[in-house]
């Protein structure tokens, strides 16, 4: 037991967080094992992950090397990614309905009409490849805060920033099974 404790004790606070939300998301496979595609290699790649942040907190409290307290944040990025896969395995299934009608009366309320018909009027190559850049600086933005956060050696803020990002999309891939939707491309077009 206190084996267990002083383990624990080990994990950073976003541990913590990819601990308990891959312990649910588990935890919904065993629950909808019928319905959801491949739920035994979903449920072995959690469990992996969930063993994978035990060993990266240990390793990196014994070890005197760098690459172990490297290892330890940046395994947070190709999970974030695998989460979102797993999601679309699991949502659809589960939920069973999507609410894009909602999302277009709430786009309608807000901007009077569908946005996707007002960009289509000032739609052009040049606009299309400026807003795709926006959409990927999404992913990567967190990386160079991450990266700056290193290099100037704030280590609490760096622990917090990788926490914040970390709750920010499992509680935002929390809201697909909330309201699932997919898309106006889908939907209006």
């Amino acid at each position: 037991m206190d084996r267990a404790k002083r383990l624990i004790k080990k994990l950073k606070a976003f541990d913590v967080v990819v601990v308990v939300f891959y312990l649910i998301l588990s935890i919904l496979h065993l629950i909808f094992f019928e319905k959801i595609d491949y739920s035994t290699v979903w449920i072995f790649i959690n469990l992996s992950i969930i063993a994978f942040a035990f060993l990266i907190s240990y390793l990196e409290s014994v070890s005197e090397s760098k690459i172990w307290y490297i290892i330890h944040y940046w395994y947070i990025a190709p999970i974030i990614l695998i989460t979102f896969k797993q999601l679309w395995y699991m949502v659809k299934p589960i939920r069973g309905v999507d609410y894009d009608w909602l999302f277009i009366q709430i786009d309608r309320w807000m901007f009077g009409t569908d946005p996707t018909h007002l960009l289509y009027q000032i739609a052009n190559p040049v606009l299309t490849e400026i807003l795709q850049i926006v959409y990927g600086m999404f992913y990567l933005l967190p990386i160079i805060l991450g990266l700056s956060l290193l290099k100037e050696k704030r280590f609490v803020a760096l622990d917090f920033a990788v926490f914040s990002v970390v709750y920010g999309f499992f509680l935002s891939y929390l809201g697909y099974f909330t309201l699932p939707g997919i898309g106006p491309r889908f939907t209006l077009h």
